[in-house]
């Protein structure tokens, strides 16, 4: 009996088939739903581990705790658009034309913020409350994008194309406003745009708006004539 592979294999640790068919992006996928769905608070490993259709046991030797299940999930998003949106930002900071940069910008921010809409709903929950969560977020996923996005916003500004507006006011703005859209999935269909998240013609249509309706606001404004000097 001692022979066996169910007899040598440690306590606790999943069996060596159920290694080869665990599919990880899924799990982080589904776990990063509930955790939108939920709150952090609200959701469970349990859960998780029954909508993922894995073994309490699995789930937690590939990840760990909840938290670092979490910590996981926001990578698996907010990392994924980091790591595709920074390189474009960073050729960004080339030669070339600053407002078209700032539209370049915000639109592949908000078309590449589509495919993780449970990020923003997660966001939306943690910067209302606060705390090391919200911490995680902004500092691994956040900041690195912020940095480069003044540098394009303050390059346009010193050179009096764009307006001199709060950054606050354009981060958010952008940020929220132009990924409300998959964020209130439920609101957009109801009221808006239903089906809108599956058809990428219309994201890419929704992303250019964004980045029009963005740039137009932020173009210096027309000096009024003076009636006395016509």
């Amino acid at each position: 009996m001692s022979d066996t592979p169910e007899a040598s294999r440690r306590p606790g640790r999943p069996r060596l088939a159920d290694d080869d068919a665990f599919d990880r992006d899924r799990a982080l996928r589904v776990a990063l739903g509930v955790f939108a769905r939920d709150g952090f608070e609200g959701a469970s490993v349990r859960q998780i581990s029954r909508e993922v259709g894995v073994s309490n046991t699995l789930l937690h030797h590939y990840f760990g705790s909840k938290q670092q299940l979490w910590e996981a999930c926001i990578d698996h998003s907010f990392g994924a658009v980091s790591k595709q949106i920074l390189p474009r930002l960073d050729k960004l900071l080339g030669p070339g034309d600053p407002v078209a940069k700032v539209h370049d910008m915000v639109k592949s921010y908000v078309m590449l913020s589509a495919q993780f809409p449970e990020g923003f709903q997660i966001i939306t929950q943690e910067g209302a409350r606060g705390g090391e969560r919200l911490d995680y977020i902004v500092d691994r996923h956040i900041k690195g994008f912020l940095d480069v996005a003044r540098v394009l916003i303050d390059a346009a500004a010193k050179q009096g194309l764009v307006r001199d507006v709060p950054w606050a006011s354009l981060f958010f703005l952008v940020f929220n406003g132009g990924t409300a859209l998959y964020a209130l999935k439920e609101l957009a269909a109801k009221v808006a745009a239903p089906g809108a998240l599956d058809d990428v013609t219309f994201l890419e249509l929704h992303a250019s708006a964004t980045a029009d309706m963005i740039v137009a606001a932020l173009q210096p404004s027309e000096p009024t004539p003076d009636p006395s000097k016509s």
